[in-house]
């Protein structure tokens, strides 16, 4: 796809990147500018106290002078000025009676400056007051305060250029996802997110979305297969039925129309057990199947698919055996295993020998209940039994008898919508072992 001239900018103005970058920039100067304004106060309390504490020292001396040689020697210390700068220092005296004198004024052009200053009460009743001018001081925060702003501009610029490279770098892991979702519309399904091993988060949902592309594709292959398999089985019944309707339509007797109608009733019934049967494994193979989960006994389900299937068994010279210990319970939707285990059971009486059995057993093995059932028949062909669980498959010696393919794959499905599994041994000639494995209650 080919972009505007314009276009990568407008995107950059409107992306996440960008506003991440300008909050973090924003940030970053935010804390600088905190840093430089703590050092500008650190700075001005420091070089205050540091006038303050000259004053002092110089109050000190003019003290002594004043003590030990009167006012001559007050105004003598005065005009030395041994401490503090000359030009910078401002020196009152109040005698006793109230009379002020000023026997230091700063220099010209300094007397806006702030002043720091101390006094003293002497002996004789009289006030000693000394004050330092802050020139000097107002001169070096000044160059404090040129410096910072010249530092923050450049500073402010860096941080947004490198909050800038380090969302971009940060967000690639999303433009990746989103490329991937625009391949993925643009007819490319087979487009995966590239995995980087980072681990963190975001790498994490680059693995996840990659799952789902590929439950997806699971679901849409799943779908495919049922819809072509659907396509191919039901071809036959449905050619089934036209051919009746067609006969019936040519003899146009009551009774070959009532024949046909039977036929396709019988027809129909059948295509709706396919469907139904495509439909719920497909639902279980999806992982959508709805389970009513809930304590069923084992010895039970057996009991109830030995009276299901007795007559059935009993016309074709069969005998229909179950063994489960008492007590043996498992955590499964009732009718939904009452079925696959109905499905194992239908299999053996279609295919068993007369004369032979088949024998149900449950027992429990670790954390599983393990559901057993044998049949006397001709087996499973080696080249067939891999594919015995497949939907719609049917081995060759199935063909003479009635069924839809369906039955083991249903098993299957329910097999692990439960978390369980299922496995099947045969060797020609000497019977089939079908294995449903559940989890215990």
């Amino acid at each position: 796809m080919s972009w505007p001239a314009t276009e990568p900018l407008a995107r950059l103005r409107r992306s996440v990147a960008l506003r991440l970058a300008a909050w973090l920039a924003v940030l970053l100067v935010a804390v600088g500018a905190g840093v430089l304004g703590g050092a500008y106060a650190l700075l001005a309390s420091s070089l205050r106290g540091r006038d303050r504490a000259a004053a002092a020292a110089e109050l000190a001396e003019l003290a002594e002078a004043y003590a030990s040689r009167g006012t001559a020697g007050l105004r003598a210390e005065a005009a030395a000025q041994r401490i503090l700068p000359k030009g910078s220092a401002d020196i009152r005296y109040a005698a006793p009676d109230g009379a002020r004198t000023v026997l230091a004024e700063p220099a010209a052009g300094a007397e806006d400056a702030p002043t720091e200053s101390v006094s003293r009460r002497l002996a004789d009743g009289s006030t000693l007051t000394v004050g330092v001018r802050g020139g000097e001081r107002e001169d070096v925060l000044e160059r404090f305060r040129g410096v910072a702003a010249a530092v923050l501009v450049p500073v402010a610029l860096l941080a947004l250029l490198g909050a800038l490279v380090l969302t971009e770098r940060a967000l690639a892991p999303l433009r990746g996802l989103i490329e991937t979702m625009r391949a993925i519309e643009s007819g490319a399904l087979g487009s995966r997110v590239a995995a980087r091993g980072t681990g963190d988060e975001l790498d994490e949902l680059g693995v996840l979305f990659n799952r789902m592309l590929d439950k997806v594709a699971s679901l849409v292959a799943a779908l495919r297969g049922a819809l072509d398999d659907a396509a191919h089985d039901l071809r036959t019944p449905l050619t089934r039925l036209r051919g009746g309707a067609e006969l019936a339509l040519r003899g146009g007797g009551a009774e070959e129309m009532r024949e046909a109608l039977a036929d396709g009733v019988e027809e129909c019934d059948e295509i709706l057990a396919m469907l139904d049967g495509l439909m719920d494994v497909s639902e279980a193979q999806a992982g959508a199947m709805t389970l009513k989960l809930e304590d069923v006994d084992a010895g039970s389900l057996l009991a109830d698919a030995v009276e299901l299937y007795g007559p059935a068994a009993e016309e074709k010279g069969l005998r229909l055996e179950a063994d489960a210990p008492a007590g043996l319970s498992l955590r499964a939707d009732r009718a939904r295993l009452r079925r696959a285990v109905a499905n194992l059971v239908d299999n053996a009486v279609k295919y068993g020998t007369r004369g032979g059995a088949i024998r149900l057993s449950a027992a429990r093995e670790g954390g599983e209940v393990v559901v057993r059932v044998r049949d006397d028949g001709p087996g499973i062909a080696p080249e067939d039994l891999p594919r015995v669980w497949d939907r719609l498959f049917r081995g060759d010696r199935s063909r003479s008898e009635r069924g839809l393919g369906l039955g083991l794959s249903l098993v299957k499905a329910v097999a692990e919508a439960h978390g369980g599994g299922v496995a099947a041994e045969s060797r020609p000639g000497e019977g089939a072992l079908f294995v449903l494995r559940l989890p215990a209650a």
